[in-house]
């Protein structure tokens, strides 16, 4: 007989999981899944020792899930003799009827069993929620009725399969580097997290608090850049912020940059030094950055800098030539600069999400 070591490969690696109702290696409730309404095929009536058990969470108005489902109906395909369970939970929507016509059309492209849940049904409230899973395509992996690991149903490799098939070490090897990702990635985004709370409060030294933890859970974040300039502006570190994109050697990511830049320091009329906005203007006059906030934040760089009649042309080109914004408020945006009071990003941005708004209620 194999053996489930999920909690014992995570104590080799030195990691903890946060704390969930839960974990890898607690029992799952068999009941929550035969109170589901299958679609297709049988709901499993107890656990077949040292079977493999994969509740893959789907739901017809999720891209990535209908993405995922050639891949997992492969895996299905080629080891359910070899002792592989696939189930295809769907989860997070009304709608039977819909969900039954979904699955109908896939055919053999989708021959494992799928149960419908709906929101708020038994697999939800005591599998998804106690164990943390709040997004999907989500796969939950089981074996001798406990919870093996999460993970993304893309990221069930064959390798990975055989492995958990196999049990012993192979099995803990692959369950200690699935949950060690796992706790990683919450790791991460708790830091992302207290980031934004503490840029929201203006409290830059809880950003740089934030920003080291993340650095030091993950070093490859792509989110630490973007964090350290976020510190320079809420400190109204100029300089450093000036240094930042001179460091910048990818002409789009310099020109993009500037363009938030622009945004962040529209609003500050004192204190900014001429050469920060300077330097913005030429990066996006540099035409490497197709953003589509580009021209009116050049049109406000501008401004700051005392041309008027260049700012106007760039609000005027703002306003014929981008076809991603609502054209109502790149009219007004346009026809601001012809006054004597010309609208600011911020007053923008509102114009647009209500322009958005109203679209969307139409």
């Amino acid at each position: 007989m194999k053996h489930f070591h999920s909690k014992l490969a995570l104590l080799a690696a030195g990691l903890t999981l946060p704390a969930l109702a839960l974990s890898p290696g607690d029992p799952v409730p068999i009941e929550a899944v035969s109170q589901a309404k299958f679609i297709q095929g049988k709901a499993p009536t107890g656990w077949n020792e040292d079977e493999l058990y994969i509740f893959e969470c789907w739901a017809t108005w999720c891209g990535p899930c209908i993405a995922a489902i050639p891949h997992v109906d492969a895996l299905y395909d080629s080891y359910h003799e070899k002792g592989l369970n696939v189930f295809g939970m769907n989860v997070f929507e009304d709608g039977e009827e819909k969900v039954a016509k979904f699955v109908g059309k896939k055919g053999d492209g989708m021959s494992y069993p799928v149960a419908y849940v709906g929101k708020g049904g038994a697999f939800e409230t005591s599998w998804l929620k106690p164990a943390g899973v709040t997004g999907i395509p989500r796969a939950l992996v089981v074996k001798n009725g406990k919870l093996l690991m999460t993970a993304h149903p893309a990221s069930l490799d064959t390798a990975t399969i055989e492995a958990l098939l196999a049990g012993g070490e192979p099995q803990d090897a692959i369950v200690g580097k699935f949950n060690a990702a796992s706790l990683k990635k919450s790791k991460s985004k708790a830091m992302t997290l207290a980031f934004t709370k503490a840029t929201r409060a203006k409290d830059v030294p809880a950003m740089k608090d934030a920003r080291a933890k993340l650095e030091e859970i993950d070093p490859e974040s792509p989110y630490l850049e973007r964090m350290a300039l976020n510190i320079t502006l809420t400190a109204a570190d100029w300089a450093e912020t000036e240094n930042i994109l001179n460091r910048i050697e990818d002409p789009k990511k310099a020109a993009d940059t500037a363009c938030f830049i622009a945004v962040q320091i529209d609003s500050i009329t004192t204190g900014i030094p001429a050469s920060l906005r300077e330097k913005a203007l030429a990066l996006l006059d540099s035409g490497a950055s197709d953003h589509s906030f580009e021209l009116p934040a050049k049109a406000r760089l501008q401004l700051a800098l005392g041309h008027k009649e260049l700012a106007l042309a760039s609000a005027r080109e703002a306003a014929a030539t981008n076809k991603r914004l609502p054209q109502p408020a790149l009219d007004a945006f346009a026809a601001s600069f012809e006054t004597d009071a010309p609208q600011n990003l911020a007053d923008f941005q509102k114009a647009l999400r209500t322009e958005i708004l109203k679209n969307r209620r139409q």
